[in-house]
């Protein structure tokens, strides 16, 4: 994302397609073509901790977590973009 940011200010814009192919999987994997909220912020929480980018999954109450098939899916499909899955 900050290769797509950089490449826009820049005026780059072949970089900046190249960088918007390598973003545009995974925000579909973490937003489902939708719109951003609590979904899509549990989706990202889980797949910043399946990528072992944070130590742990666990939401504030009244959030409860999201439930093994779509942490599955999420596993499933970071293991597709060629992400390193660690949990």
């Amino acid at each position: 994302m900050i290769e797509l940011v950089h490449a826009c200010l820049d005026g780059d814009l072949a970089r900046a397609k190249q960088a918007q192919r390598t973003v545009a999987p995974l925000a579909r994997l973490i937003y489902q073509f939708g719109e951003p909220g609590c979904g899509a912020h549990q989706r990202m929480k889980v797949a910043k901790w399946l990528l072992g980018e944070i130590s742990s999954p666990v939401f504030r109450r009244p959030v409860r977590p999201l439930d093994p098939a779509t942490v599955q899916r999420l596993r499933d499909g970071l293991a597709a973009l060629s992400l390193t899955v660690v949990n």
